[in-house]
């Protein structure tokens, strides 16, 4: 037989503000930033191929920015910070010159500095990601050379470390 419960005390369930009232420990937000970082780092290494490292790092950045924390909380972590800023150099350390991915590094390597504090951006990269993953023709010739100009005007150095000298895949 179901218990009835008066009104009253339902209702006094929202107006009781007394010192039972669940209080959260000061310094919980960054143990949970750092355990998820640390998790967003840990699955990332623990991928087997590039991509899907660069996809699980992504996928962590659109967690953590739609969760709610604000790049100010992630400037902390610096392991976060040096896997972000390198994704694109390693995407293309770690392909050949012929494949999508590795201009797909090529642009992420041009725009992660100025664009690592928005959503939108993460999305688009899990976006080419996931096409890529289906097989899909991602750049076309043009858009390979405009990427390849915009590349050597922002790293000449290492412009002709990737682009003039044929890599050799290790994916």
């Amino acid at each position: 037989m179901p218990r009835k419960i008066p009104q009253h005390l339902l209702k006094s369930l929202w107006s009781q503000n007394d010192q039972k009232s669940i209080k959260f420990v000061r310094g919980s937000r960054e143990n949970v930033l750092k355990k998820t970082i640390d998790n967003i780092c840990l699955s990332a290494d623990l991928s087997e191929r590039s991509d899907d490292y660069a996809a699980s790092l992504c996928e962590g950045m659109v967690y953590l920015y739609s969760v709610g924390f604000k790049p100010s909380d992630l400037i902390s972590h610096s392991l976060l910070l040096q896997k972000l800023l390198n994704l694109g150099r390693d995407l293309m350390e770690y392909s050949s010159q012929d494949d999508d991915i590795f201009y797909l590094g090529a642009f992420i390597d041009i725009k992660m500095t100025f664009s690592w504090k928005d959503l939108k951006f993460f999305k688009l990269i899990l976006n080419m990601i996931n096409k890529l993953k289906n097989m899909t023709h991602l750049f076309s010739q043009n858009l390979r050379h405009k990427i390849s100009k915009e590349y050597e005007l922002y790293y000449p150095d290492e412009y002709a470390k990737f682009f003039l000298v044929p890599l050799k895949s290790t994916a």
